[in-house]
Formats: structure tokens, C-alpha cells, sequence
């Protein structure tokens, strides 16, 4: 690697690099990805899962199988090779074909690292200046190898990509991308001249953003390397890209809403890369006499990548044929664009405390040292640590690891903003795969070092080579035997056990009715049950799962069940795909009037696979209702409406602007949903049943729910009670569910297994708890606490039982022994610190009831105890005691006042008026009473009832017209500034243009 490269074939020695013409990679280097590979594969093919698993398995199944657009991104290449894949193999379910790919790109990956490993480790050694004194070449080879094999068996069982290289997932196949482009990258390093080589780094590059945007992070380290390597192709390279960043950041920094404006430390880390981009791109200028001088190349290099990307051209083709799985409409340019950005997901919070960011970066490297064990994280540093004794060619191979390092680990640290809790770092940790392949080189570079230096210093260790090499090779066994148990997947049937019992529960059960319509909720919920649907049900039998302890899972066939997914019905992009796949006016090519709003290539498309992929046979046959725009709108305005009613809860975040609603907040999102889910419930409950996965609680189902095995029946009316039968059957399936999942060892080191299935019982405890049924509430929240103690849904909702019964010291206790299980977990110390002063504040409490029990007629008294009902929004006991006070013969207008406000602040707008009504009937001559009657129902629109107060207000004015002018200019009263009674009532024309709506939550009273 250097300004004048080497000619390829070079062959390395101790004594220096011979011009000998040979096969750029050795037989060694061969050797080495054989054996790594081999071994790579053959352990994952033995710890292979045997069908779906959970969390994302099912929905990637369902795309492959049909060629269909999975979650955003839409990770188009995984699925175009998962799709012919599965034509590959011809025996074995389609699950357990999918990941077996799983198996063979994790497996290739490993090889890559220990080829790239074998060959620039050789290289290393060939220049390096005390290796060079070695004269037993034999044995500096076997040391290679061992090494390379070593490092790179160590990075296959490690507990993420070992983890990932068992299940359908794309995370292997990312690091597959990134040691194919980190392997060409190399290679080309020693021709510069042949661009060729290159390109291709640069198209595969651009390809593996197809898989997974992870590795967008190398935008900088990519050309980076081409600049340590190639001066002038490299800074032509790396120009355009830091002018993008400067630009980049100057416009962020000038964007109000921006992530610079989120906060200190986004704004600083933002500055950071816009300023060293800045800085780095005048050194550039003064290092040459110009930029951009061989711009044809750059031109190239910028094409490769972008025909690479070119794959994303697959999700409109796709989204176009109607596919089940269709996330995300893509066959729209909204719908396209929307996808590709992500913009369904969370909106990116980067700010945080610096400290924070300490944290964040100490649990990288934590799990950093999880990955590899202590002592192999240490041997990557021997590499830092002869740093100065090797070549500068091989110097600028490190330094460009590590900025890849650092910027697929810092940066991605910096934009997901990672929580502390256990099971977010569980699953977080897959993003960090990049980090894990690059970091197992620099083990591989180690072992090569430190062995050389020891032939070096002990030239009689020279002769042990081979008893050494063999030392070498055992150390992937202690992570084999370290990660055994949380990783493999051999027998683990709970994915497909959690699809089946969802139509099969057994236990009593009967088997779910035909025609079902079902709401999935969590991953699991919508994912696994979408695969059972259209793969189980519609391949053949010999690609069907088959289990022993499930007889009929050989037929398994519910292709007549409607799945919809419960917390995307807020999406109209989700809505459009429902509506094709269910809707009565779905596209069908017998009827032309279905088609018109496909251009011709979609109509085209869509005839094809109407039968060649078999659209026409996929979905039930007797369409559903399915809401259109207008309905989805009604949804939208119902919840709209709600909000005049109450404050804003946490998470709700909803703006108005232009006449457009735009739900920014996860509260406000999953409210419209549940308006969603009623309409569809309304129109079709007569024809069909109606079941739920919950996700998030839907409370106006609760009255309608009951326990059906693992998920919950949504009967057609609202239960008077859950009947003893229900209760005796629902703890008699949990009770023997849990003893056979406890019975199986798989299943208790499972952690994405017990996390599922404590989900799914603490939901059905949640429909207990609304039932006010405490005792069956708290027995299925510690069942699900059996089955997951380090979840937060049993744990939170057993604490959260207890708190509302009043048994603080319960509720902090079992708080206590999660904290114990997930130690960084912030959200527990912190309820911890609230169920201490909530009992504090509960004791003081009985107090004041005592004392007013006593003293019914001090009102300072009642009013300190209103208070303190309604700092735990209990608003049944103000009720009580504002019904005592309004059995005085006389009541204060200012205590009416008071009242009112409170009654406000906890969003019991009915109750305000009903007391405000009251009052203009005590104190008729009231301007008080009358203005904020007239303001109160304002708020909620309603401008009859707003008009008729506040012109009894108006004709209790003094001559200077204090009450009218009040009312022009009071922003309170927006929401009827355009009636024509008010306008009328405040002598105006409707001459302006119609107000922003005013959203309630901060209704205030005058005094």
C-alpha cells in the first residue's frame, strides 16, 4: 500500500517482498477462509433455528417468499436473494431454507475475515522490522493461519453474529457486505492504477445499503482510505463529500427544528463534523495546486455506488404487484420516499447529557468486551501497541479501520441515542455487527504480532510453532462454550409454538373461527402470524414446518384469516395496502375500474402477478370493510375532538398547521388507531370475529375483551363481567403453558422467547386489572414476571397493581428486584423515588380526609384536600367533596372559581361547566361566572352555548366595555372568533382569515 504500489502477486517473506508472479492471495490465505468458513457453517447449520422465529423473522419470511417490501428501509437486495434462495433449496420448511442463508452469508463473512486477516497479516509480518529476523518462515505461517482461522472463528461465535446467522434476519448478510468491500478494498490498494477494483468496492458498498443504512457511517472512511492510499484520487474523493457535510451542517445549523436545535450536545457534536469538515477541506486545497483534477474517476467511483443503490428501483416494482407483505405503499413516490428515509419510524432525538453520552459509549464497549471476553478485546490492542514497527502502508490500513470504527460505533451511538434498559441494549446490539467484524481483525493482527515478537525475543518458541499454533486455534472453543447457551437455536420451535397457538390455542380453546379478522400488535404479534397466513398456509406440504408435538402442522392452512396490524393503522400508506389486500374495491383484473389508479407499467406488473406470483389466490375471498380516506378522517377528528376535552397526556404530540394534522407523538398515534380499530370493529363484527395481540392497550376494547389462550377475543358486545369459567380456563392454560415452556431448557435461555410470552400474559393481566380483578391481575403479572424477571411489562404493571391497592411497600419491592436484574435501567430508581413520595404523600393525605371529615366547613381545608386528589387525577373523591361544598347554602365566587381551574387542569371539562352552570345560576349577576362559561365551552367548539354565556356576560358590562374588549382580543376564544353570532354579538365582519385551531390543555379561568 503505497504512492508507487506494488505489482500484483506479490510474494511476501521475512526478508522482504519478492517480484515473483503468483495468485494475489496465498494457499494459505485460501486455507484459512476454507477452514474458517467450513467450521463457520457447519456450527450454525447444527444450531440452526428449525422454523419462524420471533421478533422480525416472520415479516422477512412473508417478503421473501413473495417478493414482497418488508419494514423500512425495505431491505430490497436481502429479499430479491432470499426469494431465490428458497428455489435453491429444495427440501426443508421455508423458514428453516431462509435461515440456512442466514447460515451461509455468516458463514462467508467469517471466511472473508479470516482471508483478509491471513493475507494483510502476512503482508504485516513481511514488513515489519523485528519480524524480519525471523528465520523460520514455516513457522511465522503457521502462526497466520492459526491466527486468522482463530480471530475469525472467535468473531463467528460471538453472541451477535452467531445469534444472527441462525434466524432470518439481514445482519449477517451485512457483515457479508461490509469484509466483500473491506476484502476488494484491500486488494485494490496494491494496484491503485486499476480502478477497476475500486468500483467494484465502491458498487458493492452501495449495494450493502440496500441491505442495512448502518453502513452509511463509512461515507467518510471509505474515501478516506483512498486518500491514505491514492493522494490525488483520494482527495478528489473525499472534496465533494466533506463540502456535502460542511453544507450539511450549515443548513442544519440555520433549520429551526433541526437536530442541531435539539439541544447542547447535538449542536456541538453537529458543529464538530461540520468544523473538522471544513478544516479538512482547506488542507486538502493547500496540499495541491487544485481539487476535482481526475473528476472522471471520482464521477466513476460516485456511479458505482449509486448503481448499487439502483436496487432500491425494486420496492415500486414490487408494492406495484400487491404483495402481502407491503410495507409501506411503496409503489407511490410518497410512499417510496417515506420508506426509504425511515420517516414512519420514531423521529431521531439526539440530545443528551454529555454524561450520557459517557454512558452510551461505556455499555459499547461493555457489550464490546461481551462479544469477544476480556482477554481477546485485550490481544486487539497488541496491534496499537507495535504500531511504530510496522510499514507506513500497513500503519494506513490500521488508521483507516479505526475510523471506520469509530464512526460506525460513535456516530450510530450519536444518532440512536441508546437507552440503558437490558432488553433495549439486547436489542440494540445488532447494530454494532460492523464494529464486531473490524474489531475481530485487529484480534486477528494481535495474535500475528505478539506471536512474531515472541519468535523475535525467544527464537527457541520457533521450533513450537506447531503446539503454539494449535493453542492458537483452541481459543475460539471458550467462545463456543461462553455463548453457547444464549445463542444457538437448534430445537427452539417458539416462534412457530406462538403462530400456532394463535389459531390453535388448544387447552379448551376451540380453534379460532373462519373468516377471523386479528390485530397484531407487538413485532411477534403481527409478523409471526402474517407468515402463518400466507407461507404455512399456501405452500406445499413438503415446505411446510412439520413438528412432532404439533400433529396438524403439516396442514396447517389459515389463508382465510384477515391479519392487520394494530399500531399502523394511523398510516394511510398501511390503509392503501389493507385496502387492496381486503377492501371490496381491491384491485382485481376482472374488473377494470379497480386498476385505474395504477399507471400502465403497475397495471402491467399487477397482471403478471395476479397469476405468475399468485396475487389473485392469496388473499381471503369475501373482501371487509376497510376504511377509506374519509373514514380514516372521521377517526382522525374524533380523537381531535377527545383532546378539546382533556390536557394532553405524555407522548401526545399533535400540531395543526395549514389546515393539515400532523401526529408527531407515540400517545397520539396509537389513540387515532384505537379510533381506527373501532370503526372496523363497528362495520364488521356482524359478519366476522375479532381478535387482538395487544401492543399498546386500546381502552375502549376492554369491556369487550376476554382471555383466548395466549392473545384476547374481542367479543361483538361489551361483557358484564369475566366469568369464573373464563378465569378458571385462562389460569389453567397459563399455569400448564409456563410449566411446559419452564420444563424446557431452551426456552429458559431464551431471552427473546421469554420476553414474547411474558408480553402476551402481562397483557391479559392488564385486562384483569382494568376489571378491578386485583387477585387474578396480580397472579398473571408474576407469571409473566416467571416467565421473563428482567421484562418491564410484568414488572412495571405488578409494581403499578400494587401502588393502585395502595401496597406501596409491595410495589417498591418488586421494583427493587428488577432494579437488581437490570442495573442501568433509569426508569426504575426513578419509580422507585415516586412510590416514596406517593405513599408519603397518600399518608398526608388520610390526614386531611380526617381533618375535613371533621371540619366540613373550612373551605382553605377542602381545597388543600381537592388538591391532593387531584395530584393522583382522583376525580371520583372531588366529586364528593365538591358535592359537600355545594350543599352550603353560600359558596364564594372565587371558591367556584378555584374549583373550576382544577376541574380543568385534569381535563373534566363536563364537570367544569356542570360547576360553572351552577354558579351563573347562585350569582346570576356574575361576570365571572358567565365569561368563563363562555370561554370553557369555546374550548370545546361548542359556540351556541359559548355565544348565549358570553352575551350574558356583555350585558352585565360596565360603560367603559371592559367585558367586550376582553372578548375581541382573547385568544381563548379563537375557536368561535368566526362564528356569525359572535361576530355579530362583538360588532364585526368576518373579514379575516379563519384562525389556527386551538388545541385545549391549557384552559385557564379568570379571575
Amino acid at each position: 500500500m503505497s504512492d508507487s504500489p506494488e505489482p500484483a502477486g506479490i510474494t511476501e517473506s521475512a526478508h522482504g517482498i519478492s517480484r515473483e508472479t503468483v495468485p494475489f492471495f496465498s494457499v494459505g490465505d485460501k486455507a484459512a477462509f476454507a477452514v474458517a468458513s467450513i467450521v463457520a457453517f457447519a456450527g450454525y447449520w447444527y444450531t440452526l433455528a428449525p422454523s419462524v422465529t420471533l421478533e422480525d423473522s416472520g415479516g422477512f419470511l412473508t417478503a421473501a417468499h413473495n417478493l414482497g417490501v418488508p419494514h423500512p428501509p425495505g431491505y430490497p437486495v436481502w429479499t430479491i436473494l432470499a426469494w431465490i434462495w428458497q428455489w435453491i433449496i429444495p427440501f426443508g420448511s421455508i423458514a428453516w431454507r431462509v435461515n440456512l442463508m442466514s447460515a451461509f452469508f455468516g458463514a462467508l463473512s467469517v471466511g472473508l475475515t479470516a482471508l483478509l486477516i491471513s493475507k494483510s497479516g502476512r503482508v504485516m509480518a513481511s514488513r515489519c522490522g523485528f519480524l524480519q529476523a525471523i528465520a523460520n518462515e514455516a513457522a511465522m505461517h503457521r502462526m497466520v493461519l492459526a491466527s486468522s482461522v482463530s480471530a475469525s472463528l472467535i468473531l463467528a461465535f460471538s453472541p451477535v453474529l452467531w445469534s444472527q446467522s441462525v434466524i432470518t434476519e439481514v445482519y449477517a448478510l451485512n457483515a457479508f457486505f461490509l469484509m466483500v468491500t473491506l476484502t476488494v478494498l484491500y486488494r485494490w490498494s496494491f494496484e491503485t492504477e486499476r480502478r477497476g477494483r475500486l468500483y467494484l468496492a465502491a458498487f458493492v458498498w452501495g449495494v450493502s445499503l440496500t441491505n442495512h443504512q448502518t453502513l452509511v457511517l463509512l461515507t467518510v472512511a471509505f474515501p478516506t482510505f483512498v486518500w491514505l492510499t491514492d493522494r490525488k484520487l483520494g482527495r478528489d474523493l473525499l472534496a465533494p463529500i466533506l463540502w456535502v457535510i460542511v453544507l450539511g451542517v450549515f443548513k442544519m445549523v440555520v433549520t429551526p427544528g433541526s437536530l442541531f436545535h435539539q439541544g447542547s450536545f447535538s449542536a456541538v457534536w453537529i458543529l464538530a463534523h461540520g468544523v473538522g469538515a471544513g478544516v479538512w477541506l482547506y488542507l486538502l486545497w493547500k496540499e495541491s495546486s487544485g481539487l476535482l483534477m481526475l473528476w472522471r474517476q471520482v464521477l466513476a467511483t460516485y456511479a458505482a455506488v449509486i448503481l448499487g443503490l439502483a436496487l432500491y428501483g425494486y420496492l415500486p416494482l414490487s408494492s406495484a404487484t400487491n404483495p402481502p407483505m407491503n410495507w409501506g405503499y411503496t409503489r407511490s413516490v410518497t410512499g417510496f420516499l417515506n420508506h426509504f428515509t425511515r420517516g414512519q419510524l420514531e423521529k431521531v432525538h439526539t440530545e443528551r447529557t454529555g454524561l450520557q453520552f459517557w454512558g452510551q459509549v461505556n455499555m459499547f464497549f461493555d457489550d464490546l468486551k461481551t462479544q469477544f471476553n476480556i482477554v481477546y478485546a485485550l490481544i486487539a490492542l497488541a496491534a496499537l501497541f507495535f504500531y511504530r514497527d510496522l510499514a507506513r502502508e500497513d500503519q494506513r490500513w490500521l488508521v483507516f479501520l479505526l475510523i471506520a470504527f469509530l464512526f460506525l460505533a460513535l456516530d450510530y451511538i450519536f444518532f440512536s441515542n441508546p437507552s440503558f434498559e437490558r432488553q433495549k441494549q439486547f436489542t440494540d446490539r445488532v447494530f454494532f455487527l460492523p464494529c464486531h467484524c473490524l474489531y475481530a481483525l485487529w484480534i486477528g493482527y494481535g495474535l500475528i504480532l505478539g506471536a512474531g515478537y515472541l519468535f523475535s525475543e525467544k527464537p527457541q518458541l520457533q521450533g513450537a510453532a506447531v503446539p503454539l499454533a494449535a493453542l492458537v486455534l483452541a481459543l475460539p472453543i471458550a467462545s463456543v462454550a461462553m455463548n453457547w447457551a444464549d445463542n444457538e437455536q437448534r430445537g427452539h420451535d417458539f416462534g412457530y409454538q406462538f403462530g400456532y397457538r394463535m389459531f390453535k390455542p388448544g387447552g379448551g380453546y376451540p380453534e379460532m373461527e373462519k373468516g377471523a379478522i386479528l390485530f397484531g400488535g407487538t413485532d411477534a404479534g403481527r409478523f409471526v402470524p402474517t407468515y402463518m397466513i400466507y407461507v404455512e398456509s399456501q405452500v406445499a406440504p413438503r415446505a411446510k414446518t412439520q413438528l412432532a408435538k404439533y400433529p396438524e402442522s403439516g396442514m396447517f392452512d389459515r389463508r382465510d384469516v384477515y391479519i392487520l396490524t394494530q399500531n399502523a393503522l394511523a398510516e394511510r400508506t398501511y390503509l392503501h395496502s389493507l385496502r387492496d389486500h381486503y377492501d371490496a374495491g381491491r384491485p382485481d383484473p376482472k374488473k377494470p375500474e379497480t386498476l385505474q389508479d395504477r399507471s400502465g407499467w403497475q397495471g402491467a406488473l399487477f397482471d403478471f402477478a395476479w397469476r405468475g406470483l399468485g396475487r389473485g389466490a392469496a388473499y381471503p375471498q369475501e373482501a371487509i370493510w376497510v376504511p377509506g380516506e374519509n373514514e380514516f378522517q372521521v377517526a382522525l377528528q374524533q380523537y381531535l375532538n377527545e383532546l378539546y376535552t382533556r390536557p394532553r397526556l405524555p407522548g401526545e404530540d399533535v400540531r395543526i398547521e395549514g389546515g393539515r394534522v400532523s401526529l408527531q407523538g407515540l400517545t397520539s398515534i396509537m389513540a387515532v388507531n384505537g379510533y381506527v380499530i373501532r370503526e372496523i370493529f363497528d362495520h364488521n363484527k356482524d359478519q366476522h370475529a375479532f381478535y387482538i395481540e395487544e401492543s399498546y392497550a386500546v381502552p375502549w376494547l376492554y369491556p369487550y375483551l376476554e382471555p383466548y389462550g395466549i392473545i384476547l377475543k374481542i367479543n361483538r358486545e361489551p361483557l358484564s363481567q369475566i366469568a369464573p369459567a373464563m378465569v378458571a380456563r385462562d389460569r389453567a392454560y397459563w399455569d400448564a403453558l409456563v410449566e411446559s415452556l419452564h420444563n424446557d431448557p431452551r426456552f429458559n435461555r431464551d431471552d427473546v422467547a421469554e420476553k414474547t410470552f411474558s408480553k402476551l400474559r402481562s397483557a391479559i393481566g392488564g385486562l384483569y386489572a382494568f376489571r378491578h380483578m386485583a387477585a387474578e391481575a396480580e397472579y398473571a403479572y408474576k407469571q409473566a414476571i416467571a416467565l421473563c424477571p428482567d421484562g418491564p411489562d410484568g414488572n412495571f404493571h405488578l409494581a403499578q397493581l400494587y401502588v393502585e391497592s395502595g401496597r406501596y411497600d409491595d410495589s417498591v419491592a418488586v421494583l427493587e428486584e428488577y432494579q437488581r436484574r437490570d442495573r442501568y435501567n433509569l426508569r426504575i430508581p426513578e419509580m422507585i423515588r415516586v412510590i416514596r413520595v406517593l405513599k408519603r404523600q397518600m399518608s398526608e393525605e388520610r390526614e386531611l380526609e380526617q381533618q375535613f371529615a371533621a371540619q366540613p366547613g373550612d373551605l382553605p381545608l377542602a381545597l388543600l384536600l381537592i388538591d391532593s386528589y387531584a395530584q393522583h387525577r382522583r376525580t371520583d373523591a372531588i366529586d364528593e367533596v365538591v358535592t359537600t361544598l355545594l350543599a352550603r347554602p353560600v359558596l364564594p365566587v372565587e371558591t367556584f372559581l378555584q374549583i373550576a381551574q382544577r376541574y380543568l387542569a385534569l381535563g373534566r371539562v363536563d364537570r367544569a361547566i356542570e360547576l360553572l352552570t351552577v354558579m351563573t345560576q347562585r350569582y346570576s349577576q356574575s361576570q365571572a361566572a358567565w365569561y368563563n362559561l363562555g370561554v370553557v365551552e369555546c374550548a370545546r367548539k361548542n359556540c351556541d352555548a359559548a355565544v348565549a354565556a358570553l352575551a350574558r356576560a356583555v350585558a352585565l358590562d360596565d360603560g367603559d366595555h371592559h367585558v367586550l374588549n376582553s372578548i375581541r382580543r382573547d385568544p381563548r376564544l379563537d375557536n368561535c372568533r368566526q362564528y356569525p353570532r359572535f361576530l355579530q354579538m362583538i360588532g364585526q365582519q368576518s373579514n379575516q382569515p379563519p384562525p389556527s385551531v386551538t388545541l385545549p390543555g391549557g384552559i385557564t379561568i379568570t379571575h
